[in-house]
């Protein structure tokens, strides 16, 4: 640090000419203009050559951050000696990244860091590391993450190990293909680990250019995200509470819980059926259309009507409909549906 320019010109500026040859003091200068950046001095040590360590967290998690995308560009770029890209192998990043969880969960602030410093990287360096690593990032989905444990060394127990490993391993891989809109599309196998009832992912996330089919993790309950081009597909027992949703479509889903003080923007919901027991209310829509969405009857779409907000263009284009349908048996049953006047031909018995 003495011999930064910077710190030259700081001396020379702030104390007299003096200074400068006095190796002592300038010690002394340097120990207290990095205390006033985030350090503190160490009372571990006693000697006269003062240790100094971190004395706010913030600035530990994001050199930790840092550290991480760092060693995650040199293992995903590794090139040959023609400096073309060597293919990535499977089980050498597996070490990295087992390498980097260490023996630590990792926090949420230093996986806030990781995106923050992800989402300003070279959109260039982004694409490689998307191209680079996409088969070995299903792969290792496939192949439950862990591929080997040693219980003798590990402080983490197996099932921590392997959600940490794959928080950071979908933190490289989903945030580097957000500016080029890489979309994923899960599977079940996915979604039991992006999706699980402890996840990080299913409060206060932002989730972009995903489909989610197939099964989610049973019961999955989504608070205070943001969906943003995502389309959910095949689902069952989801619940959402004050979420925001932009151009995206839930179709082929069963609600029977609660969504609740939601906004929906451009949403589509089709083939959805509401069970008569599901809190669905204190949402706002705006430019959303229900289309072929099975609610419980008359009474229960008066409620919904009056406990939910809509913009006029819904109101005017949706409407009640009954219809009779053969149930599994082939018996006529009646039925009921929020129709969209615009889109669908529902026959009125």
């Amino acid at each position: 640090m003495n011999k930064l320019e910077s710190t030259t010109n700081f001396i020379k500026k702030c104390f007299n000419n003096e200074i400068e040859r006095d190796p002592n003091r300038i010690k002394e200068v340097s120990k207290y203009l990095l205390i006033s950046f985030y350090f503190q001095q160490s009372n571990k040590n006693q000697e006269d050559d003062t240790a100094i360590e971190f004395f706010h967290n913030s600035l530990w998690e994001y050199l930790t951050a840092e550290y991480m995308w760092e060693e995650n560009k040199r293992i995903v770029l590794n090139t040959d000696m023609d400096n073309d890209l060597i293919p990535l192998n499977m089980d050498e990043y597996f070490s990295i990244l087992q390498k980097l969880i260490g023996n630590k969960p990792l926090k949420e602030e230093v996986r806030s860091n990781l995106e923050s410093i992800i989402k300003i990287e070279k959109k260039e360096i982004k694409d490689k590391i998307i191209n680079q690593s996409k088969n070995v990032f299903f792969k290792l989905i496939e192949n439950e993450i862990v591929l080997h444990y040693n219980y003798k060394i590990e402080k983490l127990d197996v099932v921590q190990k392997f959600h940490n490993i794959f928080e950071i391993l979908w933190t490289f891989y989903y945030i580097s293909g957000l500016e080029s809109k890489n979309i994923i599309t899960t599977n079940e196998t996915l979604n039991k680990y992006l999706l699980h009832i402890l996840s990080p992912f299913n409060f206060d996330y932002k989730f972009e250019n995903i489909n989610l089919y197939e099964h989610l993790y049973s019961d999955c309950y989504f608070a205070e995200c943001i969906f943003d081009n995502v389309n959910i597909l095949h689902n069952f027992n989801l619940s959402f509470d004050e979420n925001i949703f932009y151009n995206s479509k839930l179709k082929d889903i069963y609600f029977s819980r609660h969504v609740y003080d939601n906004t929906f923007n451009n949403v589509v919901f089709k083939n959805v059926t509401i069970s008569g027991k599901c809190d669905f209310s204190k949402n706002k829509f705006y430019n959303s259309k229900f289309i072929n969405v099975r609610i419980k009857g008359k009474s229960w779409f008066n409620k919904f009507i009056k406990q939910n907000s809509f913009d006029e263009d819904f109101l005017e284009n949706h409407s009640f409909v009954e219809k009779i349908e053969k149930d599994q048996l082939g018996d006529k049953i009646k039925r009921y549906y929020i129709a969209n006047d615009e889109n669908e031909d529902l026959d009125h018995p």
